[in-house]
């Protein structure tokens, strides 16, 4: 089972309960939050990334390959 699965039963009450409009704000500032955060985690687990690994296209950097 996983996370959403297991935090559903308990979020979706409390936004049912929200003012539409705040539940749709409140929505889509913690999904515009999720990347920061995966990365944020990924880098630890992964820790520092070697620079080699990254490539330069039209003149823009990519950390990753």
């Amino acid at each position: 089972m996983s996370l959403a699965d297991r935090t559903w039963p308990l979020v979706r009450p409390l936004l049912f309960r929200m003012d539409a409009e705040d539940a749709h704000e409140l929505t889509l500032r913690a999904l515009s939050a999720a990347p920061v955060a995966l990365g944020r985690v990924a880098r630890l687990a992964v820790g520092r990334v070697p620079d080699d690994l990254g490539r330069d296209v039209a003149g823009l950097r990519f950390p990753l390959p």
